[in-house]
């Protein structure tokens, strides 16, 4: 954490591992922002789990609150076979609803990270956000160029329910089959940042995650520096 800070960063983003809660004894004093884990079921259809998830959440909940975050982000999963488009949005409502509502009297502002699976994702995260008022959305630059025909960036900035919900935006780039291999900032070469960059300069201004994975301190730096050079 102090390396990141002494290399210019702004706040922190904390992650978990295993599912296992540690809160640091020293914090930097700078913000954060806590990323829950990424593979908790909340699309599986069946009240016990549902039931666990949400618990997690919870818990999630209360570390947050506890180190002084500012934002909490939840990762959107769609089931690789949907029957009921109507049904998931019902459930991802039902688990959100009393979350937002929760983080809100923490001073948290809950977020739902967008996935890389597009199969009608944009409508299915319009129709969660109109059911649960206060809810936040993360844009995920890797994802949103992942297996697409066109860079899906422009449809999320430029839409009228998710645009201005969102607060939180993620920088990256994934393996071309592989949404999990996180890589760092112009890794690919085949990614246009600068038209990327552009269109997100007109249309947001908050915090934004280098999100490159376990990369050494250097491909850090690289990363950082190329935004910063990017965002101008």
């Amino acid at each position: 954490m102090h390396a990141l800070i002494s290399q210019g960063f702004e706040f922190i983003e904390v992650t978990t591992a295993n599912h296992v809660l540690t809160i640091p004894a020293q914090l930097p004093q700078v913000p954060f922002i806590w990323q829950c884990p990424a593979d908790l079921p909340a699309e599986y259809p069946v009240v016990l789990v549902q039931e666990a998830v949400l618990n997690i959440w919870r818990m999630h909940l209360r570390a947050a609150a506890e180190l002084g975050a500012a934002l909490m982000v939840v990762q959107f999963r769609r089931p690789e076979v949907l029957s009921d488009k109507l049904a998931l949005i019902d459930q991802y409502a039902a688990l959100l609803s009393p979350l937002t509502a929760e983080a809100r009297a923490l001073k948290i502002q809950l977020v739902l990270r967008m996935g890389a699976d597009h199969r009608e994702q944009l409508n299915i995260l319009r129709e969660i956000v109109r059911r649960v008022p206060g809810l936040a959305v993360a844009l995920d630059l890797a994802y949103a160029s992942y297996q697409v025909i066109k860079n899906l960036t422009r449809e999320y900035l430029w839409d009228s329910d998710l645009a201005p919900r969102l607060a939180h935006v993620y920088a990256g780039e994934v393996a071309p089959n592989d949404a999990n291999l996180r890589l760092p900032l112009g890794c690919l070469g085949n990614f246009d940042w600068g038209r990327v960059v552009r269109d997100l300069r007109e249309r947001y201004n908050a915090s934004v995650t280098l999100d490159i994975g376990d990369a050494m301190p250097e491909y850090q730096e690289l990363s950082r520096t190329k935004w910063l050079a990017w965002w101008g």
